[in-house]
């Protein structure tokens, strides 16, 4: 079964034809729906998906290989890349396994596997030793579910290209290992993706290991897949280069003179100590996160956080399940900052209160200048996720005390590797416990070639978000989109001057009948993750909350919730350049002409382009039928409940009425004349996206191909 978008069919990789890309293609409303379903044809043509919730098929071989090479069947396991991780791995585990399953946790056991190579090459043009260690935790297949959680919440696992690496060594030297468990028994077994409810077991195959030498293929192994004559030892450069990159870019806007808030100019001036030392790499964004949450338990105690705002999932998962809980507010309200300040007036200990600048999908802001106030007042920490507004159009830094970032979205771009950074603020008052604790847990697990390919591509971040604000203000509508977000004041009073409001911009239909007819019709690439450099678009609200799809709605972040991350086309390329067409321009939806959607009005069609009028958005109708729709993709079984007390604002429901009230009434084109050229402007939109397929990037890549060499 294929279905396609851009000519890329269902399962190919996004990029296509890239071995470590982090998305894949799901083109079509129906494929995102069996591909959380779990049915079985989808997982069969899947090639890629994003890390931690889908297992490269590199890392799947390898797993296949440890299989062949030492194991038992009926065990499963995970791959890691540091002994402590393994550990932690396991306390999870049995911290969250059942009564019944709880016995074969001590079961569990951990085999250490240590590649070494020489290369004929290095920096200082002499021979030098590569030694890279993985730690397989092997266990009964009850505990799987569990273990699942594991490797997504935290982002923990291995990468695609470390585990290419441990391929190649399997294949062509001899490898040493030592037990940590000396009795242990070792094999691995088929994870499947987080987004299947029903578990799908792929048949297990053969890999042929061989023995042969590895000295000269090593460099030219390297060449072949990485390109650009990338070695190993380049890696210790790329890391430095991209420490200094992140500190320098936020020293910069700490003493830039025209910040948007004069306010927060003066602040600024003040914060100069920052350097790359403040600067942690992490395998991914989520790692970041689970870490700053881990080291603050260990520093301040286990106490409860706050988590403001609606968060991406799995960062509320990561305050619940790793610690005592956390107080969640989900609306990020002035009214929730009265109870939350009401909550530490009464005496409550808090760890520290994490919220993202803007939010993730639904682009609010929150209000860090009384944040930081509060917490200044009650002792708590404060940790920022930018990775939306980004640091090259945000300073939250005079607010946190620790910044974290998904370095895979847009620092990246090229949507072909993991990473993500966690940055102290040198003027915290946490300050020196945190650099204390760093220095004695902090683990570099950013795999070598990882960070090669990621220094490479951040080269150009900079230019790359100032072109992506500018593509992304002509999409605009009413729709969720920080620069028209009510909580715009708040964007503005962190935002740089000069700098616009990010790239991602998230659509909610009346009804999921509209948002799958928008979003099949859509001729982009469609699938998971964001920051991409091509305009990718997804039905985030299915992906991630789909067990819990009443419960999202109730915070509005409704089923029928689009998110589009625009890329780095040309403008008119997004846009029509005859601007009597683009005025009355629809993104390919042709809605209003459609027999089978008779019952949608003009008004329902989205609008792209400089418009000097719009139609207004017709009013949410809260009931039994927006109900009935939610259910329609609603699984059978309970969603799990959430740790810690619900605040009062969370039983309320979040219609959008008051975002309804201030829009403008404005004249809108007739419905007569946008019908009858709807269809000129659906191929018209077709041909213009088109261009993606032939998307060269500013280092001459093209599209279809970036970036593996």
């Amino acid at each position: 079964m294929t279905t396609a978008s851009v000519g890329i069919d269902v399962g190919n990789e996004l990029p296509q034809d890239t071995p470590h890309a982090i998305s894949v293609s799901l083109p079509k409303w129906s494929d995102n729906v069996a591909y959380e379903e779990g049915e079985r044809w989808i997982h069969e043509c899947m090639k890629s998906g994003y890390p931690r919730f889908f297992i490269n098929p590199i890392i799947r071989q390898l797993g296949l290989a440890c299989l062949q090479k030492f194991g038992k069947p009926e065990e499963e396991a995970m791959i890691f890349p540091s002994e402590q991780i393994s550990q932690r791995f396991k306390q999870f585990v049995g911290r969250y396994s059942d009564s019944l399953n709880g016995r074969f946790v001590s079961d569990i056991h951990t085999v250490h596997l240590l590649a070494s190579s020489y290369t004929n090459e290095s920096l200082d043009h002499g021979k030098s030793e590569l030694t890279a260690h993985i730690f397989v935790a092997f266990f009964h297949p009850s505990l799987s579910k569990v273990a699942k959680a594991f490797w997504q919440h935290t982002g923990e696992g291995i990468s695609s290209r470390m585990a290419e690496y441990f391929l190649q060594q399997l294949r062509t030297s001899k490898h040493k290992q030592s037990a940590i468990d000396p009795n242990s028994n070792m094999s691995f077994a088929h994870f499947h993706s987080h987004y299947a409810r029903k578990p799908y077991n792929a048949e297990k195959t053969t890999l042929s290991i061989t023995q042969e030498t590895l000295q000269s293929d090593h460099l030219t192994y390297l060449e072949e897949h990485y390109g650009r004559n990338v070695i190993v030892q380049l890696a210790d450069r790329a890391k430095t280069a991209l420490r200094q990159r992140i500190s320098g870019i936020l020293k910069q806007l700490s003493s830039h003179e025209s910040i948007v808030n004069q306010d927060l100019a003066l602040q600024s001036r003040q914060w100069n100590g920052l350097c790359k030392d403040d600067v942690y790499l992490y395998p991914c964004g989520m790692s970041a996160i689970y870490n700053a949450h881990r080291i603050l338990l260990n520093i301040i105690g286990e106490f409860k956080s706050l988590c403001y705002g609606f968060p991406y999932s799995d960062t509320l998962k990561i305050l619940d399940k790793f610690g005592p809980g956390s107080y969640f507010y989900g609306f990020a309200s002035s009214e929730e900052l009265d109870q939350i300040e009401r909550l530490l007036n009464s005496g409550e200990k808090i760890l520290a209160l994490f919220c993202e600048a803007p939010s993730n999908p639904l682009l609010t802001t929150p209000d860090l200048s009384r944040i930081h106030l509060l917490a200044d007042k009650f002792d708590f920490c404060v940790v920022v996720d930018e990775t939306i507004g980004t640091f090259a159009n945000i300073n939250v830094l005079p607010y946190a005390d620790i910044i974290v970032s998904s370095l895979t979205k847009v620092f990246s771009g090229d949507s072909n590797v993991m990473g993500g950074s966690l940055v102290l603020n040198p003027r915290s008052r946490f300050y020196q416990r945190l650099k204390k604790a760093m220095k004695l847990e902090y683990e570099d697990t950013l795999w070598l070639t990882d960070a090669v390919h990621l220094e490479r591509n951040s080269r150009d971040f900079v230019d790359r978000i100032h072109r992506i604000n500018s593509n992304a203000e002509m999409l605009l509508k009413r729709v969720y989109y920080p620069k028209i977000n009510p909580s715009r004041l708040f964007y503005d009073h962190i935002r740089l001057e000069g700098a616009g409001y990010g790239g991602l911009l998230s659509l909610t239909f009346e009804t999921v009948g509209q948002a799958k007819s928008f979003f099949d019709a859509l001729p982009l690439p469609k699938g998971p993750s964001l920051g991409t450099n091509f305009t990718l678009c997804s039905p985030y609200t299915l992906l991630a909350h789909y067990n819990e799809l009443p419960w999202a709605s109730n915070y509005g972040v409704e089923a029928s919730l689009v998110r589009m991350s625009v890329g780095l086309e040309e403008g008119n390329q997004l846009t029509s350049n005859n601007t009597n067409r683009a005025r009355n321009y629809t993104i390919g939806l042709n809605l209003a002409s459609n027999p089978t959607h008779t019952n949608i009005s003009s008004t329902d069609i989205i609008p792209i382009g400089p418009w000097s009028s719009r139609p207004p958005r017709r009013k949410m109708q809260s009931g039994d039928e927006e109900a009935e729709e939610a259910q329609e993709y609603s699984p059978s079984r309970k969603r799990r409940k959430t740790t810690g007390p619900m605040s009062s604002v969370q039983k309320r429901k979040h219609s959008g009425s008051e975002e309804d009230d201030t829009e403008e009434e404005l004249s809108t084109t007739s419905g007569e004349n946008e019908a009858a050229e709807v269809d000129e402007n659906m191929e018209l939109a077709r041909r213009m996206v088109e261009s993606h397929r032939d998307l060269k990037q500013s280092r001459g890549g093209k599209f279809a191909s970036a970036d593996m060499g």
